[in-house]
């Protein structure tokens, strides 16, 4: 059975928080709505005006980074660029806020037994390649 990826606890934006005229908004769409589904996350280490983004948008932005090929059993998954193109903190695959679990990436995991391997680089990296055997 593969074992789940690591959360990291990351800042959140208070789905309840009074309205105010300064709320943040989201560095992508530019829109200040949030939910328990989509909310407005810290998910690296800048700050002011770009600090937040939504979790469907930064999802959405890594998803077009995403390079995939198929193998005989192995599926695997290869994102160049993982990370903030602004501070350039890595990107967890893993986020957790407001007490709930957000999955940055999706993969396509078989039926039955599977292992999920994540090919390191030796080097401080920026890419992020996993493998779904």
């Amino acid at each position: 059975m593969a074992e789940e990826p690591e959360e990291v606890k990351v800042n959140a934006e208070d789905v309840c928080s009074e309205l105010d005229r300064e709320k943040p908004f989201c560095r992508f769409c530019w829109v200040n709505d949030r939910s328990i589904q989509n909310p407005l996350l810290a998910a690296c280490n800048c700050n002011g005006g770009v600090r937040f983004i939504h979790f469907n948008c930064l999802k959405a932005w890594l998803k077009t980074k995403l390079q995939v090929a198929f193998f005989a059993n192995i599926k695997s998954y290869f994102w160049r660029n993982f990370q903030c193109e602004i501070c350039k903190e890595n990107f967890p695959f893993v986020f957790s806020a407001h007490g709930r679990r957000y999955d940055l990436i999706e993969l396509d995991k078989p039926k039955g037994d599977y292992m999920i391997l994540e090919s390191m680089s030796l080097q401080k990296s920026s890419s992020r390649l996993l493998h779904v055997i």
